[in-house]
């Protein structure tokens, strides 16, 4: 097969932990939905009645949890942000995803004026930044949770004033309990006790998650629950990793954000967009592509490139013809929303951050830097045929992620209600 969305999805079963010498499977659909029920108990059982999660790689287990009889029935609320991992991003595109038009066109007070909240924030975003505001320095996932840290008040003071009244600021006003799939190295976290303050002086909430990467996470005061932690990882693999991390085609959308730009794309909007033109077969480019990589020696210049053997074995030339897809896209068309989307299909096949040490995934993105010129060149010999097939590539793949898509939630739908639940 040489179209390269075609390939069997699994990224995790071909490696085997260097820490605790077993290779893991993911969760499946049954599991999925049986670790949205027990997280759905422990939420209620925090004394929590509004939930606050970090997108996107708890959107699917959001989803399940939202089609739950039991959470219709809980009283509890759920809020979902995405908390970039680069605090540089635009901070005023992200309000605008997040605060409805009409909060948006409000007007507030600022200087002695009247404006729109939306011209306010303008205004204030305008002179800063989340980075300026998160720490910088060295920190530990103990500090990102602990968050002791000292902020200077000055402009979030003033963003705090300008987005007082919306119901994103009462949100977050109000006691709530945050929640992420995993909490490792702390930068989400640290990005998020920085964004919070932007809505309240001193916001009120404790932290849980399907796994938090520090010890005896029960004894930590600033910690509702973790389902596991360090001393309980390996029963977290072994019980089916978590399986929603990088997977786009279950999310069903994705952010697209630039430094100019924060804005959720979701298939189905691309779907519509890309089908109302004519669109054909792009199989003829792949092969095209497929064998030009063949020809070139890339994939056995990535095998030599990277340095971990079992990202060696695991890399073929489908991994090289995603990566020059992309290649493409920015090459033809810059940083669009698409480029960013054929990132996220090569994300998908890219070795699993979890369980598997980061390590493996840094080693991937690594070996790909080291082959750039034969990239490049690749690019300038396959850039009229992808000119010529842009839409069908980009077609093929959005319509495989929604039908991907509707296949998982039929089957979530049925299990749900097979267990009525």
């Amino acid at each position: 097969m040489s179209n390269p969305y075609e390939q069997p999805l699994d990224n995790l079963s071909a490696f085997t932990h260097p820490d605790f010498g077993q290779q893991f499977r993911y969760m499946d659909d049954r599991e999925g939905v049986a670790l949205a029920q027990r997280t759905l108990d422990e939420f209620a059982a925090s004394g929590y009645e509004s939930i606050v999660a970090i997108e996107s790689g708890t959107s699917p287990l959001m989803q399940i949890m939202g089609k739950l009889r039991a959470f219709g029935e809980s009283g509890l609320s759920l809020t979902q942000l995405k908390v970039p991992r680069d605090p540089d991003f635009n901070l005023l595109s992200w309000f605008e995803a997040y605060l409805p038009a009409d909060e948006l066109d409000e007007a507030v007070s600022l200087g002695g004026e009247n404006i729109s909240r939306r011209q306010a924030l303008a205004a204030e975003c305008g002179r800063f930044t989340l980075g300026s505001m998160a720490s910088q320095g060295e920190f530990s996932v103990y500090d990102s949770i602990d968050d002791q840290q000292t902020y200077d008040d000055t402009v979030p003071g003033r963003i705090r004033d300008v987005l007082h009244g919306t119901s994103l600021a009462d949100t977050l006003n109000q006691p709530f309990l945050l929640f992420d799939e995993y909490i490792n190295s702390g930068t989400v976290l640290r990005n998020f006790n920085a964004l919070v303050r932007l809505f309240a002086a001193r916001p009120e909430f404790k932290v849980s998650a399907y796994c938090a990467f520090v010890d005896d996470a029960a004894r930590r005061d600033k910690i509702s629950f973790s389902l596991y932690d360090k001393q309980t990882e390996l029963d977290c693999y072994q019980n089916g990793a978590y399986p929603y991390e990088n997977r786009i085609d279950l999310i069903g959308y994705y952010y697209f954000a630039t430094a100019n730009s924060f804005k959720k794309v979701t298939l189905a909007s691309l779907y519509d967009e890309l089908s109302a033109a004519p669109h054909g077969d792009p199989g003829a480019f792949y092969g095209q592509a497929m064998q030009a990589i063949q020809a070139s020696g890339a994939t056995e210049a990535l095998q030599d490139a990277l340095t971990e053997e079992q990202v060696r074995r695991y890399v073929t030339a489908h991994d090289v013809a995603r990566f020059l897809l992309k290649h493409l896209e920015y090459a033809t068309h810059g940083e669009t929303k698409y480029a960013d989307l054929l990132d996220q299909a090569f994300e998908m096949y890219a070795p699993a951050w979890s369980p598997m040490p980061v390590r493996n995934h840094l080693d991937y993105w690594n070996g790909f830097a080291a082959i750039s010129g034969q990239i490049t060149q690749l690019a300038e010999t396959l850039q009229p045929g992808y000119e010529a097939h842009r839409s069908d590539i980009l077609y093929d793949l959005v319509r495989r992620l929604v039908a991907k898509k509707s296949e998982w939630d039929t089957r979530i739908n049925r299990l749900i209600k097979e267990a009525n639940l």
